[in-house]
């Protein structure tokens, strides 16, 4: 029934991919690899031998499905040490590309690969180093990554896969924290992980200016010489003289610096600023800045326009999702827009190749709550989300990418903010009304009195809890009340206030969330942190304005390479191909009052 199931999937359209055929054309290995599923006996290690072979074929010719099927028919305790080396290295490169990380992370952590590793042939050795870099991309985990990336650089035979290596090691060195890095630098200064350490340590301290980075980076190479990096930099590297020369020397932020906005355009107006003046301390030259008040322009369009003939090179803003795509709705766009708002399908404007768009949807953030809960092992989930605007759009996206991933809503109940007791809406979700049916039925049944605790309904994993501080320290300990206290429960970043509430705060003990870097001390930069006079509801829009800075002069490296990232006050930025501005955020949870950084995520 296994090699029936395989033989059928192998029929099936391939996806599409741009890896070289090898010694086959895809007709032909997918031709051989039916051939040797035919006769492949029932058991034994030739069955296991034969599906190996069939598997890889159908993975080079990107028969995704049926590689799958193949590879996981096999019994790799039934394959001799060598094919079992080869076994993993595919099956975890093929799950890992499918994104099953589960998967690859127990294939490349099993004891017998882990022994067996040291004694794989050089080639196969860098790239079990690389499929495990690509396994530890996960910010909380990038260290580890780092360090295979570099052994896999160590281990290249050609310049080409050297150069990859350096690439993704640089990529992911931006995601190690700082001390991590001043660790490595101390722990051994001989090597060559130290080495781009200190390379890492040295950019990271002029990050405010590309220019200033070139300098960094010049220097560095003079005390290293030697260095795999100075060799053979990093993509990223090279490009940064080009980019440089390519600065702005001038750039106009719309902004709504009156009108009811006027607080919100304010905070982004002086986080750009607080990043402005920050760059000038460190020696870079950033360009001159003009301020334009979108709150009684007509037309957007218009006051782009004026920006640009003024000689704006770089144009930041509007806020206002309306005035952004009046603007990207005209046909040229002579200067980089970098819109502060996201447009959606929802709103029609032209696709540039110089429009950009930076915004903090919460969309993004609870599609980033599910993948987690999912890393997390959970399958099912209970949804808890207010009857408004953002608990709508929210709660949609996070049970778009739930279910996409594989998961089920089994309820996704509404409340309203001023309620007060929750009680009647988490008691019935968690189907503690039935439970006390189900008791009620019982000892009418036997006509005695049963000793019986309620308890929630069991197809339940975890919860999505998407509330303000407010309501989120009463619906948990109703949660709680309800015998739903060991129940893991998520939220997005706005659970949490930023303030030092520890008493109020312990009634969120638990609660796993996603958190703005700028919310707590030592995630960002002190100089560029909010003032403490800023409303604490203002605090993103700063973080906004101080990204917004330090994005403006990276626009075209980063959407050429969208594996770049910058560590933002807002998050850890990546540009897409679209020109989109996608972040991610670091997780805490709260443990006794107090916010803890949640460790990595375990598939």
């Amino acid at each position: 029934m296994v090699l029936l199931t395989v033989l059928l999937l192998s029929a099936c359209t391939p996806t599409t991919s741009d890896r070289a055929p090898a010694a086959y054309t895809t007709e032909e290995k997918v031709e051989r690899a039916q051939a040797l599923l035919r006769s492949a006996p029932t058991s034994g290690e030739e069955r296991d031998t034969l599906l190996l072979e069939a598997g890889i074929l159908f993975q080079e010719a990107d028969y995704r499905p049926s590689a799958l099927n193949a590879f996981g028919a096999i019994d790799p305790a039934q394959l001799p040490d060598p094919e079992y080396g080869r076994y993993t290295l595919h099956y975890a490169e093929l799950a890992l590309d499918t994104g099953d990380r589960a998967t690859a992370r127990a294939l490349l952590t099993h004891p017998r690969i882990t022994r067996l590793a040291r004694q794989l042939a050089r080639p196969e050795r860098a790239r079990w180093h690389e499929i495990n870099g690509r396994l530890y991309s996960a910010p909380e985990e990038s260290l580890a990554a780092a360090r295979h990336y570099v052994a896999a650089a160590e281990l290249a035979d050609n310049a080409a896969d050297q150069q990859r290596y350096h690439d993704r090691l640089w990529a992911t060195l931006n995601l190690v924290p700082e001390n991590e890095l001043m660790r490595l630098s101390f722990e051994d200064p001989g090597s060559a992980l130290a080495g781009w350490a200190d390379l890492a340590i040295a950019l990271h301290a002029s990050s405010d200016s590309i220019d200033a980075q070139q300098q960094a980076f010049n220097q560095w190479r003079q005390r290293q010489p030697g260095h795999p990096a100075s060799t053979r930099p990093p993509e990223a590297l090279l490009s940064l003289e080009r980019f440089a020369r390519d600065m702005p020397r001038q750039v106009a932020l719309l902004l709504p610096l009156s009108g009811p906005l006027a607080d919100a355009g304010r905070a982004v107006r002086d986080g750009y600023l607080t990043a402005h003046y920050q760059a000038l301390t460190q020696g870079g030259t950033p360009p001159s800045i003009r301020l334009y008040d979108t709150h009684n322009a007509t037309d957007p369009a218009d006051l782009y326009a004026r920006a640009t003939q003024a000689g704006a090179e770089v144009v930041v803003g509007p806020l206002q999702k309306g005035e952004l795509a009046a603007i990207a709705r005209q046909p040229h766009l002579p200067a980089p827009l970098l819109g502060l708002n996201r447009l959606g399908d929802d709103v029609e404007w032209l696709p540039h190749d110089s429009f950009y768009q930076f915004g903090l949807p919460p969309e993004e953030e609870a599609r980033q709550v599910a993948r987690r809960a999912w890393h997390d092992g959970q399958r099912t989930m209970l949804i808890i989300a207010p009857s408004s605007a953002w608990g709508e759009r929210t709660a949609t996206a996070f049970r778009e990418e739930w279910q996409e991933l594989g998961g089920r809503v089994v309820a996704a109940p509404r409340y309203h903010g001023n309620q007060g007791d929750y009680s009647d809406m988490v008691r019935p979700a968690l189907g503690i009304d039935e439970s006390a049916a189900r008791h009620t039925r019982l000892e009418r049944t036997l006509g005695r009195n049963v000793t019986f605790s309620l308890t929630p309904r069991p197809d339940i994993d975890a919860v999505l809890l998407l509330a303000q501080p407010t309501e989120a320290r009463q619906i948990k300990p109703t949660l709680d009340f309800f015998f739903a206290g060991d129940l893991p429960v998520y939220a997005t970043s706005q659970i949490y206030s930023g303030g030092r509430e520890s008493v109020h705060n312990r009634d969120l003990d638990g609660i796993r969330f996603t958190v703005e870097p700028h919310s707590v001390a030592g995630l960002i930069a002190e100089p560029l942190r909010p003032d403490q006079d800023i409303p604490r509801n203002l605090w993103s829009l700063h973080s906004l304005g101080v990204d917004a800075f330090h994005l403006h002069q990276r626009l075209r490296q980063m959407r050429q390479n969208p594996t770049l990232s910058l560590p933002g006050n807002s998050g850890l930025l990546r540009i897409q191909e679209s020109g989109v501005v996608e972040r991610e955020l670091p997780w805490a949870e709260f443990r006794g009052g107090q916010i803890r950084p949640l460790a990595p995520p375990e598939s």
